[in-house]
């Protein structure tokens, strides 16, 4: 996803896509994991950091992140299991000139309450 990210028009307080003079390029690469009866599970890649990128870009293509309580329409969190946000970061790696190769990679595993989520997704 290429799009633009500013200020949202309506609220003033939160990014949307949108064309203007006071946006931010922003690129978001995503590949599908696996497909379920109404939901995908991604892996998204932001290749620049903007506030809320992934969920703003994937609002924009008319898929917003499951449990998204600020960008998603449908308000509710569908997959009971989860009480909160499904985006989860299982590698962030961050520039650090003090070490040899010039960066560190930082890794997280999947959080039991979203693999519940993931577990309860394939049985249906």
């Amino acid at each position: 996803i290429n799009a633009p990210i500013g200020r949202s028009r309506v609220t003033g307080a939160f990014t949307a896509v949108r064309p203007g003079p006071k946006t931010r390029e922003a690129l978001t690469e995503y590949q599908v994991l696996e497909r379920f009866a109404q939901y995908t599970l991604l892996s998204a890649r932001p290749r620049t950091g903007r506030t809320h990128q992934i969920r703003v870009h994937l609002k924009s293509i008319g898929h917003a992140v499951v449990c998204d309580k600020l960008y998603a329409t449908k308000k509710l969190c569908p997959v009971a299991t989860l009480s909160r946000l499904a985006l989860h970061a299982q590698a962030l790696t961050l520039p650090f000139r003090q070490l040899a190769d010039g960066s560190q990679t930082f890794e997280a595993p999947l959080p039991e309450d979203m693999q519940g989520a993931l577990d309860a997704l394939r049985k249906l």
